[in-house]
């Protein structure tokens, strides 16, 4: 009898293409090649100082821009796929969308703390701080969605379903904060509960990335830039409304800010129960209708065949 002899290159061979063709090795590669990107994009940020605030607008939207296209192109070649997420005619509506949404958690967070007497409109400030404000947002709200929503929820998901990316995807985007000054064990969590959970729904239903960048973007935005509270835990200098915001921990977050509230995370918990039970996706919805109408239709016309069969006999 012949007796195969085992190849040591063949095995390690095997090996090393099991590695590659594995889904934790390529969630890797995806997750280690954006953040790269994302902090090469830092450093060039931090390399071209300009005192014009229109400039600086312009600067933090060319990278977010250079941001976007590296995610697309990337994972067009790299996973071989369309990138729907990132479909340019899903931008507007969704967009729009996701910054309403934004706009109603930061407004319903500050209507709760200005009822409660903890926070007042002392003077307000106008300038060009406030395109620059919302061009710095838009960056951060393009990297952390596509690194956090768009790497990590997305590629967990396809592989070990939706719970089980929410409950991870949200854990590291809230504890990521945990190195920002203020910040706690309870404000790391809040953010998991209230916008990591929120941003992931929110990305499940649209099964786009503009929606989660509209709420993110909305959310830092009207928080530091307009109404002139901290963002996890950080102050981003000038803001349309000079305000005084004083209260117990427990109702403004403290120094870390509304992100530490319990009326933020009451908010954010309410809109992603409505995630939930109505599947916010504009397509979903129109289809939905059709279908009511459809049987509403049915229903009308066997009433009517009924009638008419009783009527002759």
């Amino acid at each position: 009898m012949k007796r195969s002899v085992s190849n040591p290159h063949q095995k390690s061979e095997t090996i090393t293409q099991f590695i590659i063709s594995s889904y934790i090795f390529r969630f890797v590669v995806s997750l280690v090649t954006m953040s790269a990107i994302y902090i090469l994009l830092s450093i060039i940020y931090g390399m071209v100082p300009l005192e014009s605030r229109i400039l600086t607008s312009v600067k933090f939207l060319g990278l977010g821009a250079i941001f976007l296209f590296a995610y697309y192109f990337f994972f067009e070649k790299y996973e071989k796929r369309k990138v729907d997420e990132l479909k340019l005619s899903l931008l507007p509506k969704s967009f729009s969308v996701g910054f309403i949404i934004g706009c109603i958690i930061i407004c319903g967070s500050v209507l709760c703390y200005y009822l409660a007497g903890a926070y007042r409109i002392d003077n307000v400030d106008l300038g060009t701080f406030i395109i620059s404000g919302f061009a710095f947002q838009m960056f951060i709200a393009i990297a952390e969605e596509i690194l956090f929503r768009g790497v990590i929820y997305r590629m967990i998901e396809n592989k070990a379903g939706t719970v089980t990316a929410l409950i991870i995807s949200s854990l590291l985007f809230g504890f990521m904060h945990i190195f920002n000054e203020n910040a706690t064990l309870w404000s790391s969590f809040a953010i998991s509960i209230e916008a990591g959970v929120l941003l992931g729904l929110a990305y499940r239903f649209s099964k786009n990335l503009w929606m989660p960048i509209g709420i993110h973007c909305a959310w830092n935005f009207l928080l530091g830039t307009i109404w002139g509270l901290p963002v996890s835990g950080m102050s981003m200098g000038r803001s349309l409304f000079i305000s005084t915001y004083e209260g117990p921990q427990w109702l403004t977050g403290g120094d870390f800010g509304p992100e530490n509230s319990v009326p933020t995370v009451l908010i954010c918990i309410i809109i992603s129960i409505v995630f939930i039970s109505i599947k916010i996706n504009p397509n979903k919805l129109i289809k939905i209708k059709e279908k009511q109408k459809n049987k509403l239709s049915s229903i009308k016309g066997k009433k009517e065949s009924n009638k008419i069969i009783i009527q002759s006999n």
